[in-house]
């Protein structure tokens, strides 16, 4: 992955979280196994057999598909979120 890829999917996961897309991933149901060519929710390509695949459960109870290297994106901005909006300077 360049450097240019890393940074678009960071922009992606930052949009999603910001417009409900994405949500804090936190306590919620994450299974993890191969790919079975679903689409991913911050790329949007397909996840292969040969893929590690995360399905997400949503706040909805539906669960979404992600790439293993997305997910792990995902759940770090999805942390620094939660530790802005706790930190007393963020208020």
């Amino acid at each position: 992955m360049d450097t240019s890829q890393a940074q678009s999917i960071l922009e992606r996961v930052i949009v999603g979280l910001a417009n409900g897309r994405l949500w804090t991933v936190e306590g919620r149901p994450v299974w993890a196994g191969p790919g079975v060519s679903k689409p991913c929710i911050v790329c949007q390509l397909k996840i292969h057999d040969n893929q590690l695949q995360y399905d997400v459960l949503g706040p909805a109870g539906r669960s979404v598909s992600v790439h293993d290297k997305w997910y792990q994106v995902w759940r770090t901005e999805a942390y620094r979120l939660r530790m802005k909006r706790k930190s007393p300077r963020a208020r």
